[in-house]
């Protein structure tokens, strides 16, 4: 039986705002999945279950990572979605440069989702004879928190 790798011990970063990589016509399912990706890549938890293993642990280091993260409302609302855990557990992001980052990505056509890792394939797989074209999520991007964002408040209280 594996034994799970206790988080690395870093020093806390500065306040971040998480921002859609997507434009806002994404479907929920990819908005989440590129939030979740980006959280999963600002702690070096490699999958969900292993950050909130660590945050049941209260582990130290992830805390004040998570803690570090400002999102609006409607974005820890997404995360929070309870029909999005089930897809969300196949996200993959290992820590650093290395390894495969499995994603999730949605066919509008069929309104099916599966998982990806390759970026290059753009046509439906998720049913067969489908002509679709899939939205993929990315890495939502990281932006500074500005003063005039009442989402960004927390950040300079």
């Amino acid at each position: 039986m594996a034994v799970a790798k206790p988080a690395p011990r870093r020093r806390a970063r500065k306040a971040v705002v998480v921002a859609w990589e997507q434009d806002a016509d994404a479907p929920p399912l990819i908005q989440t999945a590129s939030l979740a990706l980006s959280v999963l890549g600002w702690t070096r938890a490699g999958t969900v279950d292993e950050l909130a293993r660590r945050l049941s642990a209260a582990d130290r280091p992830t805390i004040d990572l998570v803690q570090a993260i400002r999102m609006s409302p409607e974005q820890w609302a997404l995360l929070k979605d309870p029909t999005h855990a089930g897809p969300l557990s196949y996200l993959r992001s290992p820590p650093g440069a290395t390894g495969t980052v499995v994603t999730l990505q949605w066919c509008p056509a069929c309104e099916r989702w599966s998982t990806s890792y390759r970026s290059s394939i753009r046509a439906c797989r998720a049913t067969t004879g489908c002509a679709g074209q899939v939205v993929r999520a990315g890495r939502a991007k990281r932006r500074k928190p500005t003063e005039t964002d009442p989402a960004d408040a927390k950040a300079f209280a």
